[in-house]
């Protein structure tokens, strides 16, 4: 009987902390920038500075990877709120690893 408070004081605990991860809000130009700022507060110099890299190549993806094709149009903007809505900084690390992956190997051949 023991075992049940323990196991639903776990499963609030992983809910906590699952809530209070900062994630990307892209619903607007200054939401997305408010929620990247308080996003990077919360990393050391070396996470934020590979986060920073991650994120250009994840919005130049995004934008297909020609910025003056769709650039600040209402297609590119959506886009890049697609790519990064309700993405943590693991998340868009792993989506920029992932972007070189598949160029590396597209580009073998």
């Amino acid at each position: 009987m023991t075992e049940r408070p323990t196991i639903l004081t776990m499963l609030l605990l992983a809910a906590l902390l699952a809530a209070c991860t900062q994630r990307i809000d892209p619903s607007t130009p200054e939401s997305a920038q408010a929620s990247i700022e308080k996003l990077q507060d919360g990393l050391s110099d070396e996470e934020r500075e590979k986060f920073s890299t991650a994120l250009g190549i994840v919005i130049a993806n995004a934008l297909g990877g020609g910025y003056l094709d769709l650039g600040d149009t209402p297609e590119g903007r959506k886009r890049v709120r697609e790519a990064l809505a309700g993405k943590t900084a693991q998340d868009i690390i792993a989506e920029a690893d992932r972007i070189q992956q598949a160029a590396g190997a597209g580009g073998k051949g």
